[in-house]
């Protein structure tokens, strides 16, 4: 059980390695759903595009990373169950064939070593799956934290929500235009004052610049 800790030790990091990475990456993607439209207005495809292909090579460098940790722990698992099998009979043989212990005797004290052995390499054989489950344990509890330190109903809310319902909280536009990456106008001429409270709905055919509109 020490000598898989100390091989496998390893492997719980950079299984969280992989899982950042991958939570990372995910979260890239989202972002440039979310904000796809926005991105094109201010074209800025190539930048989003390289640092999602940098996301990217991090995935690709942990789970190298995790796999070279796995082949180690594998390695010395294998290894070990064979020689597992292979030492009693090594230590037993002798004493049979010197007439001390039958074949049968020596196939029962074989057996009952190797039902020993079977009840203590639990942790041997589950090293592996516990590396995972502290990886991801561990991220949880992070998460945890995080959220914890952040202040419910604080000032900072009392002062956003203060803001918004000043009386001179107004968003207006005046002969506003929106222009697309290619040079297209999507809105002319745009003119409103909105209050606080006010319902406002926004009709138009699609791709007439609703969601422009409410993202600029």
């Amino acid at each position: 059980s020490v000598f898989t800790h100390v091989v496998g030790h390893p492997l719980s990091t950079r299984s969280a390695a992989l899982q950042r990475s991958e939570a990372d990456f995910r979260t890239s993607l989202m972002r440039l759903r979310i904000f796809a439209e926005d991105i094109a207005l201010q074209q800025g495809e190539a930048a989003e595009g390289a640092n999602a292909a940098r996301y990217f090579e991090n995935i690709k460098a942990a789970t190298w990373l995790a796999a070279r940790g796995t082949l180690n722990l594998t390695l010395f698992t294998s290894a070990y169950g064979l020689a597992s099998g292979v030492l009693p009979f090594l230590v037993l043989v002798p004493s049979y064939f010197n007439g001390d212990i039958t074949l049968g005797v020596m196939f029962q004290i074989e057996g009952l070593l190797s039902g020993v052995r079977q009840s203590l390499d639990f942790f041997v054989g589950a090293y592996g799956e516990i590396t995972v489950w502290r990886a991801a344990a561990q991220r949880l509890l992070a998460l945890e934290t995080c959220v914890m330190a952040v202040p419910h109903g604080g000032p900072m809310q009392q002062t956003l929500r203060s803001e918004m319902d000043a009386p001179e909280a107004i968003l207006m536009a005046d002969g506003l235009e929106i222009v697309g990456p290619s040079g297209e106008a999507l809105l002319r001429n745009i003119t409103f004052e909105w209050h606080p409270g006010d319902r406002v709905l926004l009709c138009g055919a699609s791709g007439s610049g609703k969601s422009a509109l409410l993202r600029m």
